[in-house]
């Protein structure tokens, strides 16, 4: 079956990668990857396999260098906001998710991130941290977007001009306005209840295979009773974040919280029996 590479998507080839014009463009579009697949003669693959390679290293260190100045940006900021909204012109849009997720997974709320395409708009990708919808944010202030969709989870947007330079603001305003309505109601499903002692590297390999892991495959949730930490330690510039200590024979040595003081767990940890 012939497939025109126009309609493919990044999700069908796994990275993201385009036409030869400069180290920037050339992540965009997937002509390359399926010219790999469709061709049939061995030295053009191995040519083409190696240019692949060689987009995927420049999209990992475009990443590492977009996620660094969002950190550096972070610790200027008397506080963090309830959502993060941060941009650059420079970044590209078909990067942006990348950083999303994990800068929503370690502060556990939701995060905003956009650049600019080669048309001039400024497009971005959301994803969800601490149980609030990015979808029902964006249906909170539907002017301030040319376009938007996804799921509560995951979304992808196109920022009016007029809109960009306010876009923050106005997020942190439909934060504020929705309120309890912004959270998804989902229930806490435990898949295995297990000791400290049992994570290993075994079972990092087991669970490992029942990857990949998203909104239709959740990550396994395990229950851990009767655990005393070792130490619980409060750190960070304006001491935010704590860290437990375990003594255990398996290799989860310590639990961090960003953006949490012991006095904020529903159970305070402490060292005593």
């Amino acid at each position: 079956q012939k497939v025109d590479p126009r309609y493919l998507s990044e999700d069908d080839i796994g990275f993201t990668i385009g036409p030869r014009i400069n180290a920037a463009s050339r992540m965009d579009t997937p002509e390359d990857a399926f010219f790999l697949l469709a061709t049939k003669d061995e030295s053009e693959a191995g040519t083409r396999l190696l240019h692949l390679e060689k987009l995927n290293t420049d999209r990992k260190s475009a990443v590492s260098l977009m996620t660094k100045e969002i950190h550096t940006r972070l610790k200027t900021k008397e506080e963090i906001p309830d959502v993060f909204v941060m941009g650059n012109p420079d970044w590209r849009p078909s990067l942006v998710g990348l950083a999303a997720n994990k800068l929503a997974e370690e502060h556990n709320r939701p995060a905003f991130l956009w650049g600019r395409d080669g048309n001039g708009k400024f497009k971005g990708s959301c994803r969800a941290g601490g149980g609030i919808s990015v979808v029902r944010l964006m249906e909170a202030i539907p002017e301030v977007f040319y376009e938007f969709g996804g799921h509560h989870a995951s979304g992808g947007f196109t920022v009016r001009e007029e809109q960009i330079h306010t876009f923050g603001e106005r997020m942190q305003e439909a934060y504020k306005i929705l309120g309890n309505a912004a959270l998804v109601a989902e229930p806490l499903l435990v898949d295995m209840e297990i000791a400290l002692d049992d994570i290993s590297q075994v079972l990092l390999r087991a669970q490992r295979q029942c990857g990949p892991f998203g909104c239709d495959n959740r990550k396994p949730l395990y229950l851990i009773k009767n655990v005393k930490p070792a130490e619980v330690v409060v750190f960070g510039k304006v001491k935010e974040h704590t860290k437990l200590v375990f003594k255990t024979t398996g290799i989860a040595k310590e639990a961090i919280a960003f953006f949490k003081t012991p006095e904020q767990f529903n159970i305070v940890p402490t060292t005593d029996t």
